[in-house]
């Protein structure tokens, strides 16, 4: 089988920004899986290092009758679900990314599930203002560290959204024009 290509189609400026799009949605959706074993990481390092909370958990419950002990592993699997659920989101949102770069078509749901993060993100990021505490378990450095994490996957989930209606509208006018010159001809 004899490939050859044309080296001005391989190098035109639109399959240049394909390929610039793609891998922009590749290492967008890497970051964000990252980012999202990171906030897995440091919730959980949170709940377990921070003292005192199991009472915080548990202050306003009246647990007449159940056994400190059945509360505790309830309060642990409550945890480890809300974990999970965060993990497999940011693994969504991710793999997507990657697997719709790579050339794989993209759930309907997809882009749906990226502007909801999105907009869960933006409207997040003012709750950070309100909540610096100097002398608290989260100083001030320690919020303003986070802000700009969040800020940062904000521009992943912005980047992959971009990139995906960049490529899907890149795709409809190649396939329009390839359209015209198979009738044209």
């Amino acid at each position: 089988m004899n490939m050859t290509y044309d080296l001005a189609d391989i190098n035109s400026d639109e399959n240049v920004l394909k390929r610039r799009l793609k891998n922009n949605l590749i290492y967008s959706g890497v970051s964000y899986m990252v980012f999202g074993a990171w906030s897995v990481i440091r919730i959980l390092m949170s709940v377990t290092m921070t003292s005192g909370m199991y009472e915080y958990f548990t202050e306003d419950i009246d647990i007449v009758g159940i056994s400190e002990k059945t509360v505790k592993i309830g309060i642990a699997v409550i945890l480890a679900v809300m974990f999970m659920i965060m993990a497999l989101f940011h693994l969504y949102i991710g793999t997507g990314a990657v697997r719709y770069a790579k050339g794989r078509k993209m759930r309907l749901l997809y882009p749906v599930v990226v502007v909801f993060a999105i907009i869960f993100t933006a409207t997040s990021l003012p709750d950070y203002f309100g909540n610096v505490e100097i002398n608290g378990p989260d100083t001030g450095e320690t919020t303003i560290a986070a802000f700009f994490v969040d800020l940062t996957v904000l521009f992943i989930l912005i980047d992959i959204m971009y990139s995906i209606i960049r490529l899907k509208m890149l795709k409809s006018s190649s396939s329009k024009r390839n359209a015209g010159t198979d009738n044209a001809g």
